[in-house]
């Protein structure tokens, strides 16, 4: 299989170059999931990108460095390859631009070209390295709390009538055999109906405990996953051991957060459910994808956090 530069070493360019590019189809992880048609999708979504090597000259030859997001379609019949992006944005540092804008413009066509089509950049913003108020504003941490003896993590501000944030790491899911860490078993996702407790709830949950390999360097990649959804409350100890049983799910971060979210639609059967990773920062890149249905668009969106790592 050809992943282009990743896993192989490859010089650092020194001239502009868009050929660098490489896209990969969506189709060979989304087939393994059963997946067969990019026109019918289960969910909604993006995969947003923060891109912190993003470099080049001004008209004078001052260089100037920003933080780019950029943010893609998942509908896209490609993405783009992290290592070849990273190549490409180190091939942009001795190229001068009239302005920023300038810039901005050529990666946007540039990347909307492997990915498909310009139309499947969703949005790429720049923000100063420098100027912190457009951060995004929370940095989810974890700690434990000697108290009530069990982890906790920084509280989000959840946006009106929404759930609060809630850990799960702390559940006891019982032993985990070696042999366990292979085909996570879907069985273990279910949902827990209490007497006198109400049907359908709305909840947020996260955990840290995520890790899957890539499917061409066998490296691990660490992540965190924020899952929303209402329906009937799903079982958090089977979920967490769902989580875990991933160690050795092989795939980029866009297959595994779109297997995590096929499971739970298909087992729990929440009426809305969001499923966002984010992962940990690679090459001066960290992806996070978001996958939802059942959300209006705007609520549907990817939640503004950063997590360990990032």
């Amino acid at each position: 299989d050809d992943f282009g530069p990743l896993g192989r070493v490859v010089a650092c360019p020194e001239d502009y170059s868009p050929a660098l590019l490489v896209g990969i189809s969506r189709m060979r992880g989304r087939s393994l999931l059963g997946l067969h048609k990019q026109s019918l999708l289960p969910f909604l979504g993006v995969d947003v990108w923060s891109l912190y090597e993003a470099s080049w000259l001004d008209g004078s030859g001052k260089p100037r460095r920003l933080l780019l997001e950029l943010v893609i379609a998942c509908t896209s019949p490609n993405l783009v390859e992290s290592k070849s992006l990273k190549l490409y944005l180190n091939s942009l540092n001795f190229k001068r631009f009239a302005s920023d804008e300038d810039a901005l413009d050529t990666i946007k066509a540039d990347v909307g070209s492997v990915l498909g089509g310009a139309e499947h950049v969703v949005q790429l913003l720049a923000r100063e390295l420098y100027q912190g108020a457009a951060e995004p504003p929370t940095l989810l941490q974890t700690w434990w709390d000697e108290h009530f003896g069990r982890h906790c993590f920084s509280q989000l501000e959840p946006p009106e009538n929404s759930a609060p944030w809630q850990l799960i790491d702390g559940e006891s899911i019982g032993d985990l055999p070696d042999e366990m860490f292979g085909e996570p078993d879907e069985s273990l996702l279910r949902t827990n109906v209490v007497a006198d407790a109400p049907v359908e709830i709305e909840e947020a949950l996260v955990t840290h405990l995520l890790r899957t390999l890539c499917p061409c360097t066998s490296q691990p990649d660490w992540g965190s996953l924020l899952i929303k959804y209402v329906g009937e409350p799903i079982d958090r100890a089977g979920l967490l051991r769902y989580v875990c049983m991933m160690r050795r799910e092989v795939g980029f971060h866009e297959n595994a957060v779109e297997k995590v979210f096929l499971a739970i639609k298909a087992r729990c059967q929440p009426q809305k459910l969001q499923v966002t990773g984010r992962f940990m920062r690679r090459g001066g890149i960290d992806i996070n994808p978001t996958r939802a249905f059942g959300y209006s668009t705007e609520s549907a969106s990817p939640p503004q956090v950063r997590v360990p790592g990032q």
